[in-house]
């Protein structure tokens, strides 16, 4: 299969994450997404437990799903003991996103 051109990716310098043609912030924000569900991200409290469901392992499907990023936002999971899906995620500014924090307990001391 070939591979599919949404023009968003950008071009990245080989073997690193610095960016020789900027990618879209709608890319930059499912990459992001991605990277947070991996093993090294599942161990921050925030992220235990949480996927991304399989029809946004593709980012075309994923902008069909969201549209592109507004200026000034992020992505947002609406309900945080969901996944990364349609229907648990939108667009949020940064204020949008912290009246949806939950509190976390205090980390404890390593004795």
């Amino acid at each position: 299969m070939g591979q599919l051109k949404h023009g968003h990716s950008g071009v990245r310098k080989k073997g690193s994450r610095e960016w020789l043609i900027k990618a879209s912030p709608t890319y930059i924000s499912w990459e992001g997404m991605r990277r947070r569900v991996t093993p090294v991200h599942t161990q921050h409290r925030y992220y235990v437990g949480v996927k991304v469901c399989e029809r946004w392992n593709s980012f075309e499907n994923f902008l069909n799903d969201m549209g592109e990023r507004p200026p000034g936002k992020s992505l947002d999971r609406i309900d945080r003991k969901k996944d990364y899906e349609p229907g648990n995620c939108r667009w949020a500014t940064q204020s949008e996103q912290n009246l949806n924090r939950r509190k976390l307990p205090p980390r404890r001391k390593k004795q």
